[in-house]
């Protein structure tokens, strides 16, 4: 559902609140400034959903998951960038 570069970016922003949770909202407005609407409203989409799945990991399993990326869908998708 998702380009592999909102991914990453999402999987940055929840690494940065975890490991900066003062300065993480500093870091990803510089990376926003870079990116269209359409982008940004994507990457808030991925990110709330990787922060949906992690907290239901972390409560229903003994470990919480290596990356943010382990709790997406692993399908094969077709990305048209044209």
């Amino acid at each position: 559902e998702f380009r592999p570069s909102i991914i990453g970016i999402s999987a940055l922003w929840c690494t940065l609140q975890h490991l900066f949770p003062q300065t993480s909202d500093t870091y990803i407005a510089y990376i926003m400034r870079l990116l269209n609407q359409s982008q940004k409203d994507d990457i808030i989409k991925c990110h709330e959903l990787m922060q949906r799945q992690t907290s239901f990991w972390c409560e229903n399993q003994r470990h919480c998951p290596l990356s943010p990326t382990t709790v997406l869908l692993n399908t094969s998708t077709r990305i048209y960038d044209g």
